[in-house]
This record gives structure tokens, sequence and C-alpha cells, in this order.
């Protein structure tokens, strides 16, 4: 899982070509699966803990499935999902010396 960033301010969020609402039937429960998304398509959470929502990138099922358990025990006030085309991805790089 890694952060796009705030709604807000998140380049390309206001273009529906690339960054569409799911729905609030997709995960009106926890998550038992990933939705299928075509080729360079996100699964995005958006999680609002009352600053703003805040989008961030689901690789994982897990990953769906931390932030819902999250918004259910009450670390967000609302939580929204979307698709978002070609968001890239995070190289986690170790600083340890060899």
């Amino acid at each position: 899982m890694f952060e796009l960033g705030m709604k807000d301010v998140v380049p390309g969020v206001d273009n529906p070509k690339n960054f569409m609402s799911l729905g609030p039937n997709q995960f009106a429960r926890r998550p038992e699966a990933m939705p299928l998304l075509d080729k360079h398509w996100s699964l995005v959470c958006g999680f609002d803990q009352g600053l703003g929502e805040r989008l961030l990138v689901c690789a994982t099922l897990e990953d769906a499935q931390e932030l819902y358990d999250a918004y259910y025990n009450g670390s967000a006030l609302r939580i929204s999902w979307y698709k978002a085309y070609d968001v890239g991805s995070v190289l986690v790089v170790d600083g340890k010396e060899a």
C-alpha cells in the first residue's frame, strides 16, 4: 500500500477517464476479494479522518482489508473506493549497508 496524497491536490482525480468511483456497494462489508480491474488500473481507497480524503493505493486484498478494518474500528469518518489509471508504483530500498 502507498499513499498518493490528499484527494484535492492529487493530479488527475478530476478526470473521469483516469479516476472513477466504484460506488457505495462495492465494499459495503469487509472486502473478501479484490475487484477485477483491467491492466494499468489500481484499487484506491479514500480514507477520510476528518482533515480531507487521503488516497491510498491498495496493492493486495490485505491492504484493502486493513483500511476497511481501521475505518470499522473508528479510525476514519468515511471510506470510499475508487479505481485509478496508471498510478505507478513505489520501490522500497533497504538503507542497510551490505
